[in-house]
């Protein structure tokens, strides 16, 4: 299609043909290109009335589309004016191009936007002006997520959620009493999860500003439920997840649990050990706590007829004199019978009631799991005696100690007694003497009284030395013995008789008291217990006993020693003590002499003596060769105090040795040392030292030569 675009006025040549070249004087026209003169043979004319046609070809432009494929599934576009070519996306200036625009599932699409070159776009329309880059997008749908409690407690945020972007749920915070949370599920009486809490989910719905409910799905909690005998037999029975929250529960019976208890009926179930009834047996109910449930048996105790059986004719009662049935009475199961009749019988005593062989009394606890009788007990009428004890002083008389009465003895019985009858510590029964009454009858009176005498014990007593003690004495009375060794002495002495202890302590050692396995000895004296026993007398050590120790230094002779050096030490008497080594200036401890005594153990009269020998230490006498000198004797090792000769030093020919002092009487010493001189008949001077005694220490003396 063509159109004008403009009219423009130019200048020429009056009557020449207009040419191409007036092309080159047009102005340039916005997305055109290649003028053309379409008008031939025009002549240029002087009232200006030529006309020419000069047609302009459309600029083509490339169309670039920038999709996201993420979000758009398809883009299309047509033209107005057909110039539009599908294959390379190219299109001519001016066109108008329609873009037709399918966004992906989930995605709403958004809006065009021209990225690179001219396009002006309006309701999907736009126009085609210069090489153009439009970006196509579309925008993921949003949507919300409703949480519903579905029967539960509390309130929770909704969620905001984008399609194609995975988020987690919310965590949980709904509460509903007796379940536990399962999930999550878009219905509301869905019976299990499709959702887990805080999951991660992805797409539960592709529209746009769409809201989806989450319903909670909740599970009814088990629980268990122990069954307590409570005072009954049967150990506690916990059935571990047996009751479902709001689902009926149906309470089992005595039999399955194995539950009893003797004397009483079983009335229910209480929720509380010392609770009132909340459940029958065997109940069945809606379970609606959320814990675990212990039920506790309730038992009643159960009642019981007594009958009473005097047990002869002529019993009666205090509340019934003329009957001899006595009536009955009630009891209750684990409680007391409480009061009970009295019986009387003529010649008797009422002893009580009895069922068998247990006596029944009101304080006594009903156990019998039925009606009952009991029955009467009698016994003859007794009468007492009385027995009088007498025991043997340490003097050998007699005194009264107590007497004994004997109750519930038989009218007019014979008694007679053995002796063994009642015990004394440190007595026996004496049955020689003459002063025994050991029979008689016991009348009705109980005037009867009988005699028993008893003897005093004697038992054995034996003591005994220990180290530290020389002697030990016992005084028992007017007698004594003494012990002087660890087997000790033994003596026969009387029950609570008094003992005195008296013990001599070696030198070095000092009493310390007295020992026994069978009784406590304080201070030093004791009576004799009804037991044998064996004291041994005790000594402490002194710990100022004086020892001393001999210290030999050998003279100048070898093997000879001095008078010693005597040192006083103290010690424990009885302990063992080493010598203290001492250190002597050019002496030397000699461990092996055969006399030495290093070691021993404190004597306590102070006899024991400890003796160290020490030797002399040997050093080495040195003469060096100095200057001129041509040989020295070798050098001499000896011990301190020993003497020695005949050292010589020879010098070189023509040499003398120096530091020579000359004595006014002609006589020659080296360093203090006599010394004397002789020449050979080579003109060598030979010196030869005197006696030399060894100091403490070694010498070093160097000789030098001198010109002569």
């Amino acid at each position: 299609m063509e159109k004008l675009h403009d009219t423009v006025s130019l200048h020429g040549t009056t009557d020449t043909i207009v040419t191409d070249a007036i092309l080159s004087e047009l102005e340039e026209i916005t997305g055109y290109e290649n003028p053309t003169l379409k008008t031939t043979n025009a002549i240029v004319t002087a009232d200006g009335r030529c006309e020419v046609r000069v047609e302009y070809t459309p600029k083509t432009f490339t169309i670039t589309l920038d999709v996201d494929n993420t979000s758009i599934e398809s883009v299309t576009m047509t033209s107005k004016y057909n110039s539009l070519n599908s294959t390379d996306n190219t299109a001519k200036y001016g066109e108008e191009i329609t873009i037709n625009v399918t966004a992906k599932t989930g995605y709403t699409f958004s809006d065009y936007s021209v990225t690179a070159g001219t396009a002006n776009i309006a309701n999907n329309v736009f126009t085609v002006e210069t090489d153009a880059t439009i970006k196509i997008s579309a925008t993921a749908n949003t949507y919300k997520v409703i949480y519903n409690a579905n029967g539960g407690n509390g309130e929770m945020a909704s969620s905001e959620h984008t399609y194609n972007v995975s988020k987690q749920l919310t965590k949980n915070t709904f509460t509903r009493t007796g379940y536990e949370f399962a999930g999550w599920a878009k219905g509301a009486d869905a019976t299990s999860k499709e959702y887990s809490d805080e999951e991660s989910v992805l797409n539960l719905t592709d529209v746009n500003n769409a809201e989806v409910t989450l319903y909670a799905i909740w599970t009814a909690k088990t629980y268990n439920v122990t069954y307590n005998a409570n005072g009954g037999a049967g150990e506690e029975k916990t059935f571990a997840n047996s009751a479902t929250y709001a689902q009926n529960y149906t309470i089992k019976s005595l039999a399955e649990l194995g539950f009893s208890k003797t004397g009483h009926e079983f009335t229910g179930w209480a929720t509380s050990q010392n609770g009132s009834k909340v459940y029958n047996k065997e109940e069945t109910f809606v379970f609606n706590q959320d814990s675990d449930l212990t039920l506790y048996a309730i038992w009643t105790a159960e009642v019981y007829k007594v009958s009473f059986d005097v047990n002869n004719e002529e019993g009666k009662t205090e509340a019934n004199q003329t009957n001899a049935s006595i009536g009955t009475i009630d009891v209750t199961y684990g409680e007391t019978y409480g009061d009970l009749p009295v019986a009387s019988k003529d010649g008797y005593e009422f002893v009580g009631w009895f069922h068998e062989d247990t006596q029944i009394t009101s304080a006594s606890i009903v156990t019998l799991t039925e009606a009952h009788t009991l029955v009467a007990h009698w016994t003859v009428k007794t009468t007492s005696y009385s027995i009088e004890y007498y025991l043997e002083t340490l003097e050998g008389t007699c005194d009264y100690r107590e007497t004994v009465t004997v109750n519930n003895v038989t009218t007019d019985s014979q008694i007679t007694l053995t002796g063994t009858e009642k015990g004394y510590t440190g007595f026996e029964f004496n049955n020689d003497a003459e002063h025994n009454a050991l029979t008689g009858r016991a009348d009705g009176h109980k005037n009867l009284t009988l005699k028993v005498y008893m003897s005093r014990k004697s038992y054995n007593l034996t003591i005994k030395v220990s180290t530290g003690i020389t002697s030990v004495t016992a005084t028992i009375g007017e007698s004594t013995i003494t012990a002087t060794d660890e087997t000790g002495v033994s003596t026969s002495v009387k029950f609570e008789q008094y003992i005195t202890l008296a013990s001599v302590a070696k030198e070095g050692y000092k009493v310390a008291g007295y020992g026994s396995d069978e009784i406590t000895i304080t201070g030093n004296s004791f009576e004799m217990i009804a037991n044998n026993v064996v004291v041994t007398a005790k000594a402490s050590a002194n710990k100022d006993t004086l020892y001393k120790t001999y210290y030999y230094l050998e003279t100048a002779t070898d093997g000879v020693f001095n008078e010693p050096e005597i040192v006083e030490s103290a010690g424990e008497t009885g302990t063992a003590v080493n010598a203290v080594i001492k250190t002597y200036e050019g002496y030397a401890h000699d461990s092996e002499n055969v006399n030495k005594a290093e070691s021993g153990t404190v004597a306590g009269d102070g006899s024991l003596i400890l003796k160290v020998y020490y030797v002399r230490s040997s050093y080495t006498f040195t003469v060096t060769k100095g200057n001129f000198v041509n040989v020295v004797s070798s050098a001499v090792t000896i011990k301190h105090g020993h003497t020695f000769d005949n050292f010589k030093i020879t010098l070189n020919a023509g040499y003398s040795l120096s530091n020579i002092v000359k004595g006014a009487d002609e006589s020659l010493t080296w360093n203090g040392i006599a010394i004397t001189e002789e020449l050979t008949d080579a003109n060598v001077k030979v010196y030869t030292l005197g006696t030399y005694t060894m100091p403490i220490g070694n010498v070093t003396f160097e000789a030098t030569g001198v010109a002569n």
